[in-house]
């Protein structure tokens, strides 16, 4: 490993930290109205918007770990990752704008368009998601260095997820509020996506090279990462937590059913939005000394138990906007704390890697965090999608049945509340941290073996 130790530069962290803004200005747009524009303006059904969501995917799982592959093998004189930033901006922003338009198609050929378009974004997010993802490693090798810019990129995306999720139905409604006016929207969107992924990729540098190599000094194989990341019990620990909190993410589309149908206007969901982004942006800011102080599994089990308090105020209140939006103050909190640590774990499960097995596998690890993301995800808005079509959901009814309301309920609050005491329950089982200095030491006295 050849590696320069020197300080990263606040306009190299803002940088890096804006292409998961980027990111977020097409990601949790999918999550969080992917499943009502199919529904209520494309005019599809919700099994047939439930099946597009999931089977995409879960294919797209595959190409994950494809595209890790990739990323391990890439040289080029832009580095091992920022290539494929630069390659894939212009295609992403493309086939967002293609996604969020309403062709003037049958049923059918609306089925084949949109699981088309829906599955290259998911191609195209991983070929650019995985590298930005992998990149944070190749900045620096410093544990501290990497802790704050994950705090810079989860900053970025949170706050352009929520001017996407506060934003988005406001300017669909100035601009026409039709299907045009989405489409419109997202080529706003798409072009100041591919602006940022530009500036990451020419405000970034790799410092950390490293060739993978066996214990006898030939060159790792694509079969010695993958055998040495089937090893990494952290590793799959952190790619089951990812899911169970992608899940949760992925359910995010209930919400402007929520407001619509529960609160009766779905313009409330903005300040339900800003309430449960608020205190992760809070928490997000001073996370890195808190998680130095107290390590990143307890700083995130402190999180999941001040949730489980904002998920029991949501269920005993759950038609009362007011106490739904303290309880979700109080739910962004405790989710501040696993949004400021999650990245940083996949991280230390790379080096946990190297350090059991002699592999170095970067991307091929990052991918699994992909992998999860996307099954995430897609099981989400797969069980949004599976609760409001058992509930009888009637698309822009002005009165839905009890079953229906009842499907919004679970949704909203019931299911991810679950999510949460499995999240808690799995954490227990990360013991990473009280290893890791011990690791790291270790892997510093072999390479400078």
């Amino acid at each position: 490993m050849e590696t320069n130790n020197e300080k990263i530069k606040l306009r190299e962290k803002l940088a890096y930290g804006l292409g998961d803004g980027a990111n977020n200005i097409v990601w949790s747009s999918v999550g969080a109205f992917m499943l009502f524009f199919f529904t209520d303006i494309a005019g599809l059904t919700a099994v047939a918007a439930g099946a597009i969501l999931l089977w995409a995917r879960v294919l797209d799982g595959f190409v994950d770990i494809f595209v890790g592959t990739l990323v391990d093998r890439t040289k080029s004189r832009f580095g091992k990752t920022r290539p494929w930033i630069l390659w894939m901006a212009v295609p992403f922003g493309l086939f967002t704008v293609m996604l969020y338009s309403v062709p003037d198609f049958s049923m059918t050929g609306k089925i084949v368009y949109y699981s088309i378009a829906y599955f290259a974004v998911n191609i195209i997010y991983s070929c650019i998601n995985i590298p930005y993802g992998t990149l944070n490693s190749l900045i620096t090798k410093d544990q501290q260095q990497r802790q704050v810019l994950n705090i810079f990129r989860m900053l970025s995306a949170m706050v352009f997820a929520v001017v996407v999720m506060v934003g988005t139905t406001g300017f669909v409604k100035a601009l026409g509020d039709d299907g045009g006016a989405w489409q419109k929207t997202f080529i706003i969107y798409a072009i100041i996506a591919v602006v940022m992924y530009l500036i990451t990729f020419f405000g970034t540098k790799e410092r950390v090279k490293i060739v993978p190599k066996t214990e006898v000094g030939k060159p790792a194989t694509t079969k010695m990462r993958i055998v040495s990341m089937l090893k990494n019990q952290y590793m799959w620990i952190v790619f089951v937590l990812s899911i169970t909190m992608f899940l949760s993410q992925g359910m995010s589309g209930i919400n402007i059913y929520y407001c619509k149908y529960i609160f009766g206007d779905e313009t409330k969901m903005s300040v339900l939005t800003l309430a449960s982004f608020a205190p992760i942006l809070l928490v997000l800011l001073v996370s890195a000394p808190l998680v130095k102080k107290l390590g990143k599994r307890n700083f995130a089990l402190v999180g999941c138990f001040i949730s489980i308090v904002g998920f029991a105020i949501m269920a005993m209140a759950p038609e009362n906007f007011n106490l739904i939006l303290i309880a979700s103050l109080i739910k962004g909190l405790g989710m501040g704390t696993l949004t400021a640590t999650i990245f940083p774990m996949v991280f230390d499960t790379i080096e946990y890697g190297e350090w059991k097995t002699d592999i170095r596998a970067e991307g091929l690890t990052y991918s699994m965090s992909s992998v999860a993301s996307k099954l995430g995800t897609a099981g989400g808005a797969a069980i949004v999608a599976a609760l409001l079509s058992v509930g009888g959901y009637v698309a822009d009814a002005q009165t839905q049945s009890d079953s229906a309301i009842f499907a919004f309920k679970a949704s909203f609050i019931y299911v991810q509340f679950a999510l949460l005491i499995l999240t808690t329950v799995l954490l227990f089982f990360y013991k990473l941290d009280k290893i890791y200095p011990t690791v790291m030491k270790e892997l510093e006295e072999r390479r400078n073996a």
